[in-house]
């Protein structure tokens, strides 16, 4: 197989505004039987046919001092078609919008991971200007093995919570922002790896990677921030208020249990 990519430099502003950034725009064609057919728009995108299927995605990234690439943003496109302009890239491939974070401690000796996720309650199409976010779900997992990473049983037990949401159905695009697993995550979205245990991601749910130290400017990234921080800031008041981890066990052979956390709508 071939990677195909096409590189624009971006000027990042904030607290990157000294560092260049590199967008590029990927696609995977079978390199034995396939032949790739690009349409290129100055002004808005590439459409890249005959890529093989879940395979285009746009990057944003940067070179460290170290020299190592930082990733800022990875999104994959649904269609054949990918934005140049980031967070349009984003509206135009998905309808509804959600990011997921774990933040991991011990409190009285017990291993506490808390996952915050917000949401854009209404379809990303509704919004032409500022786009809101709010909070969706709040989730304290006690006791992760040390085997797995708590940010996929975060993920894992917030994407049950999304698909018995009543709003849930199979025909709207959802984008799922993550920090973590960043090499996977094609597999992940692409059906070739199960992202928890023996659990596929559905048809109709991606991931999109997003840092949450970086890349303020996109929407995405701002989303993983708070959960970040909202996270840290719950690990704060359970050590601040000796609140006691949770001591049932409702979970399975990678964690004890967990409980749900209620957390504000206010952004």
């Amino acid at each position: 197989m071939s990677n195909k990519k096409r590189k624009r430099n971006r000027q990042g502003n904030k607290e990157n505004s000294k560092k260049k950034k590199d967008q590029y725009i990927y696609g995977t064609v079978d390199a034995y039987n396939g032949q790739i057919e690009m349409f290129y728009d100055s002004q808005n995108g590439i459409t890249l046919n005959n890529l093989m299927d879940g395979t285009l995605k746009q990057q944003i990234s940067y070179e460290r001092e170290s020299g190592k690439e930082k990733v800022v943003l990875s999104s994959q496109s649904t269609g054949q078609f990918a934005q140049f302009e980031t967070n349009t890239q984003i509206k135009e491939n998905y309808d509804f919008l959600f990011a997921i974070d774990t933040n991991t401690e011990i409190i009285d000796e017990t291993r506490v991971s808390i996952t915050v996720s917000y949401h854009v309650p209404k379809n990303l199409r509704n919004y032409t200007d500022s786009i809101e976010f709010i909070p969706f779900k709040g989730l304290e997992i006690d006791e992760v093995s040390k085997a797995i990473n708590p940010e996929v049983v975060g993920w894992f037990l917030t994407i049950k919570q999304i698909l018995q949401s009543p709003t849930y159905n199979k025909s709207i695009r959802i984008g799922v922002i993550v920090d973590s697993e960043l090499s996977k995550l094609s597999d992940f979205n692409q059906r070739r790896l199960p992202y928890y245990k023996e659990n596929f991601l559905p048809d109709n749910i991606w991931f999109i990677y997003a840092s949450s130290d970086t890349g303020k400017e996109y929407l995405s990234n701002i989303m993983i921030s708070y959960c970040d921080k909202m996270a840290e800031k719950i690990i704060k008041y359970f050590k601040e208020n000796s609140i006691k981890p949770y001591d049932k066990d409702n979970g399975d052979n990678n964690y004890r249990g967990n409980r749900s956390i209620n957390l504000k709508t206010k952004t």
